[in-house]
């Protein structure tokens, strides 16, 4: 059967957060599109917001002008993340004066995050983000992963959540990913680990945390070496924004290996490059 051409729509892609509140209410008429995770339907929802907000969606429907459907393979994303950002988010914003980011799941005092936050929480926050970077919306959750950079800084994760981020790590460069690589390998290298026995065979289950997380450890270990940082001082945390790496630990026992000796491991490392990317 012929699609109708009032299915058609040209839209530019947009920033929600800078349109008049006129301008998003107009976004949310005219044709509609249902997105299908594993051919199950996961939302409808207004294909000219749609293709405003997510990269994804506005290169997928300008290429094919008369689709108005989208389809993710089974497992790529949850049904839950993809109307909190595709329906849920625009309703509620789609008719305020100002369009306020992507929030959490369960608004949180940030500074109470380790006492607040739950491991069902923690799921469906990184099941928005996952969604958000695949559908070209990262922009719009920068206060989630800012909320959870914070979060994981101060505190021990819990194994669930480590696999969480590991899981939905999405690319090497995620912040989330690098800030918690970096926040473990501190911790360890610091004897402050609960349960290390546990731990370590946490990593034994998780061959990819425990391979960066050694990387990581190694690549400060010959910047600690190189550059004579005292043992006392051996956490630099810098502060990164959400496009890049976050949360820098660098540790190091001063003099337990020299410069020389800390490069030639680094050379001889099964993967020298994913050392350094890991760890910068």
């Amino acid at each position: 059967m012929k699609l109708k051409l009032d299915a058609i729509v040209h839209q530019h892609l947009d920033d929600w957060r800078l349109m008049i509140g006129q301008e998003r209410m107009y976004m949310m008429q005219g044709p509609t599109i249902t997105i299908y995770i594993g051919g199950k339907p996961a939302v409808t929802t207004w294909k000219r917001a749609a293709m405003a907000v997510s990269r994804t969606l506005n290169g997928h429907f300008t290429a094919n002008p008369e689709s108005t459907r989208f389809d993710f393979a089974p497992g790529d994303l949850t049904r839950k993340a993809v109307y909190t950002l595709l329906r849920d988010w625009l309703q509620k914003t789609g008719k305020e004066f100002e369009a306020h980011e992507v929030l959490l799941h369960n608004q949180h005092d940030i500074a109470q995050a380790r006492e607040d936050v739950t491991i069902n929480d923690f799921e469906l926050d990184m099941a928005v983000l996952w969604a958000a970077r695949v559908l070209g919306m990262e922009k719009y959750t920068d206060v989630i992963t800012q909320y959870y950079l914070n979060y994981i800084r101060t505190g021990m994760p819990h194994h669930m959540e480590i696999a969480c981020v590991e899981e939905m790590r999405a690319s090497p460069e995620n912040p989330l990913w690098t800030t918690m690589i970096n926040r473990l390998t501190y911790l360890r290298h610091t004897n402050q680990i609960k349960d290390p026995k546990k731990f370590s065979i946490f990593l034994k289950k998780h061959p990819i945390l425990a391979n960066c997380i050694e990387s990581a450890d190694l690549h400060f270990r010959c910047r600690a070496a190189s550059n004579g940082w005292d043992y006392d001082e051996q956490v630099h945390q810098e502060d990164h924004s959400t496009t890049g790496p976050g949360g820098d630990y660098m540790t190091a026992h001063k003099g337990e290996i020299s410069a020389e000796e800390a490069v030639m491991m680094w050379i001889e490392s099964p993967d020298p490059v994913l050392v350094l990317y890991q760890a910068l």
